[in-house]
């Protein structure tokens, strides 16, 4: 299943600090934060926050309990499974990534 880099946020971190970090660990790439897309509900009392990055070092490589990462055009996003989770998302993520 395909799923958005992240995890769960450390005791002292805020959302932006544990993206960053699991950006690092996940794929060895620096981000920056920018605004959040959406959330989607993973458990009761657990949520999915989604958020925009600017990619800004490094070339992302599937690290971690990952096997591949892979880049997609909005209109390539539907063609692979995504965990439950992800999927509420997938149409705004496609959206923003459409040329206005």
């Amino acid at each position: 299943m395909w799923e958005f880099p992240g995890g769960k946020v450390e005791p002292g971190e805020t959302d932006g600090d544990a993206l960053v970090r699991e950006c690092r660990e996940e794929l060895g790439i620096e981000i920056a934060v920018q605004r959040l897309v959406g959330t989607s509900d993973i458990a009761p009392g657990v949520e999915l926050h989604l958020y925009v990055a600017e990619h800004l070092i490094g070339f992302p490589e599937a690290m971690q309990d990952h096997d591949a990462t892979q880049w997609f055009l909005p209109t390539e996003l539907a063609s692979v499974p995504w965990l439950r989770a992800d999927e509420p998302l997938l149409p705004r993520i496609a959206a923003l990534m459409k040329p206005h």
